[in-house]
């Protein structure tokens, strides 16, 4: 009899413990979906907030692009106009034949003034920044900054300048196939508010305005209209848009 109690209560200790195999196993399985489902919700509200702040920063940008000026730049590849070279030391003018020795003359400075227009096309006055300056007919000075009114637009030329010895180092450079060194003009409007944009026009000028002489070695001249290889290319337009300029943050 006493046999009999014990076998009974050894297979009621196996079953026990089947019993609380079981009930870990389904408790285990519950918290791995609870914990399957808490992370899909989680990445869920994760996506969310990132759909709205994109949401956000996309309308806070289209608010800045409604404050961008509409600013229209036109230039010219190449002039007609000569050179000029002119000694910095007393501010003498070379004439168009004259025969420069590197490296005596490396310091005279050689320059080309190049047409340019901008244009308001916005419904706004803008405050405009110009570099190089732009000379007018009525301001032979440059001029750093205007404010154009809507419909309003300013034409001149804009001044390209280097010392000789850059000049031939760029036109060294271009004998190997290299671009050489390029001049940027640039327009640019600058916001003035906290939260504002920042937009920018340029115009990159390459090539060189002098020439070997033939034969002789150390000797250079100012290319002519037809000599020189001097181009100029408008670059795309950029824009900053700004956060926080306070905080430096931009979008």
């Amino acid at each position: 009899m006493h046999s009999v109690d014990q076998q009974a209560l050894e297979v009621a200790g196996v079953v026990v413990a089947a019993l609380s195999a079981v009930a870990t196993a389904v408790s285990a399985g519950v918290i791995a979906v609870q914990a399957r489902h808490t992370r899909a919700s989680a990445e869920a509200s994760k996506a969310a907030v990132e759909v709205s702040n994109e949401t956000l920063r996309e309308a806070q940008i289209a608010r800045l692009d409604a404050l961008a000026p509409h600013i229209f730049v036109e230039h010219q590849n190449e002039t007609f106009d000569d050179a000029k070279a002119t000694n910095p030391k007393n501010q003498a003018k070379a004439s168009e034949d004259y025969v420069f020795r590197m490296p005596r003359d490396a310091k005279w400075n050689v320059s080309l003034d190049l047409p340019v227009r901008v244009r308001n096309e916005g419904q706004r006055s803008v405050q405009l920044r110009f570099s190089p300056g732009i000379i007018t007919d009525e301001m032979p000075f440059p001029r750093a900054q205007t404010t154009l009114r809507p419909g309003q637009e300013i034409v001149g030329r804009y001044t390209v300048s280097r010392p000789l010895s850059e000049w031939v180092n760029i036109y060294n450079e271009r004998a190997q196939n290299k671009p050489g060194e390029e001049h940027t003009f640039e327009v640019a409007y600058i916001g003035s508010g906290d939260s504002d944009v920042f937009e920018y026009h340029r115009v990159n000028t390459g090539g060189t305005l002098v020439r070997p002489v033939p034969n002789q070695d150390g000797a250079w001249q100012l290319a002519n209209l037809f000599e020189r290889t001097f181009t100029s290319e408008a670059q795309p337009l950029e824009r900053i848009y700004w956060k926080s300029r306070k905080r430096e943050e931009k979008f």
